[in-house]
Parts: structure tokens; sequence; C-alpha cells
């Protein structure tokens, strides 16, 4: 399987197919290279530094979805944005018996109180958001137990917004690489052709930004911000780059 002239190219893929195609009874392939979206991919260090790591969209709500146009009936929600913001809240809190309470609207800031089914456990959370409707921090207001407001938060936190196929692809098999050096995936921002992955673990934070082509390859990595170098290079070690 080897002809020398790399495995990447659409040249090599005909060939392939060919090889494939013709043949009659068996097939005995040798040097068979085990091609993944990261067959290509370099770390890129150059542009590090020593930064602090915030990510500034904690929910992944969509504000332009189309649900948003319809009418709230338990609160007065009049912008669609926000309206999505509180559809998306009941739907991943309804699975934990988790209910809204009360809420109230403020400039760039929404206040909610949650409340468990069963009445023994309640917070309110003050959800502060940006002009394109990111929530970029969360403040507990009280919380009663005391952990339940942490409890509340890490739910309605715990998913990342998704990509196209090849970005959840990818974010598949870096996941797979993260987690077994217990470094998590905090948030992900997706653009044509890069993405910038918010890792945390217990040692620090990073802000990497991964790059990739549009023939399914990705391409380089640069870990453009960590909390230390420490991180950085678990991260690096972890992705095996």
């Amino acid at each position: 399987m080897d002809t020398g002239q790399g495995p990447t190219n659409a040249a090599y893929f005909r060939w392939v197919y060919t090889l494939f195609f013709v043949t009659q009874n068996k097939l005995f392939l040798l040097k068979f290279p085990s091609i993944t979206p990261f067959f290509k991919t370099t770390w890129n260090d150059s542009k590090s530094q020593l930064n602090s790591v915030v990510f500034k969209d904690l929910i992944a709500f969509d504000p332009d979805s189309a649900a948003g146009n319809k009418n709230i009936s338990a609160f007065p929600i009049q912008e669609k944005s926000l309206k999505n913001l509180y559809l998306y809240l009941v739907e991943i809190l309804k699975f934990h018996r988790i209910q809204v309470n009360y809420y109230k609207h403020n400039s760039y800031q929404e206040v909610y109180e949650f409340g468990s089914e069963d009445g023994q456990a309640s917070c309110s959370l003050r959800l502060h958001y940006n002009g394109k409707f990111q929530v970029t921090r969360i403040e507990t207001v009280k919380s009663e137990p005391i952990d339940f407001a942490a409890l509340v938060r890490d739910i309605i936190t715990s998913k990342l917004r998704s990509g196209n196929e090849f970005q959840q692809t990818v974010q598949a098999l870096i996941k797979a690489k993260l987690d077994s050096h217990k470094i998590a995936i905090w948030g992900i921002e997706h653009h044509d052709y890069h993405q910038f992955y918010y890792l945390k673990s217990d040692i620090g934070n990073v802000k990497m930004q991964v790059f990739y082509d549009g023939d399914g390859f990705v391409t380089q990595v640069f870990p453009i911000a960590y909390t230390n170098l420490e991180v950085a290079e678990l991260v690096r070690l972890a992705l095996e780059l």
C-alpha cells in the first residue's frame, strides 16, 4: 500500500479504488496506512503565550432557533433569543426533575429561580449575556442546600455546541484523546476551517486553535494561550503531536 507518493491525495485513493475494483478472488494488503483526520497534523506553539483562559459562551443554546417565535405562557419573555434560552433551560433540566419557578429580566442579565420537583431544593442564578446572547458569566444569588446551585450550573453548561459533521468527528477524536489524560473540553467556538477549543484540567487551562482543510484533515494545532507550560505540554502529549 506504500506507493511512495503519499496516501492523502486524490490520486492515491483513485489507485486504491481501482485496486479493490479489479480484484477477483483475494487481495493481500501490505504496509496499510492508518489514515485519520490527524494524519497530517502538526503542533505549532510559535504564537503561544502565558495568559488567562476564559470561555465566554457557557450555555450551548441556539439564540436563532425558530422555537423562539412562539409565545411563552409561563413568563412574559419578549425577545426571541431569550425565549430560546428559557426553552433550552426547561428542556435540559426536566430530565433531572428540576423546573423553573421564577424569572426576571434585566439589561444583559436574566435571573432564574430553579427548584426540584419535590420542593426540597432551590436556587437563584443570574445569567449575564452579551450582545450576541452568549452567556458569559453565571452568578449564584442564593442556594438551598448550598450545593444545589452548583448542580444546576453543571447541568445547564454540560453540553457543547455542535458543528458540522466533520467538526463533530474531530471533536469526538479529540475528546477521546483528552479523556485519558483527565482534560475536559470546556467549550468550542466553530468557524470555517478552524475551531477554538477551551480545555481545562486540574493543573490549568488551555485555549487551542485547530485548523483543517477541505479534504478532511486537521492540519495544525496552535496552543494560543495557557495558564502554565505544564498543561500545554500535557495537551500536546494527549493529542500525540
